[in-house]
């Protein structure tokens, strides 16, 4: 016995007309696919565009050691007013960027 006429929670969520950073739903100069890349981040955080990011969490991943160039992305970090880390292990974007370290639960 199915119910009809029922309708998505997300329904009612309009769509987001604006681009976002990372590019998901439109395709990316770099890329021939959909964006939605961390990496593309980087560029916005020195460019401003399509706007410029105030924040950045980094929750159980670390970007400094996962992307190349950690210099540089120490240097584009340096350009938000909060970054967040949160994990279970300190990491190096914890140690070296992070204004704020969260701690994430284990499974213990």
């Amino acid at each position: 016995m199915g119910r009809k006429n029922l309708k998505k929670l997300g329904d009612r969520i309009p769509a987001p007309e604006a681009s976002r950073v990372d590019g998901i739903g439109a395709v990316h100069r770099h890329w021939d696919a959909e964006a939605g890349l961390l990496h593309l981040m980087y560029e916005a955080l020195e460019t401003g565009q399509p706007y410029p990011l105030g924040a950045y969490i980094a929750y159980r991943h670390d970007p400094l050691v996962s992307l190349p160039d950690p210099q540089a992305q120490l240097k584009a970090l340096a350009n938000l007013d909060l970054v967040v880390a949160i994990d279970v292990n300190y990491s190096e974007t914890a140690w070296l960027a992070a204004d704020v370290i969260l701690p994430e639960a284990t499974y213990l």
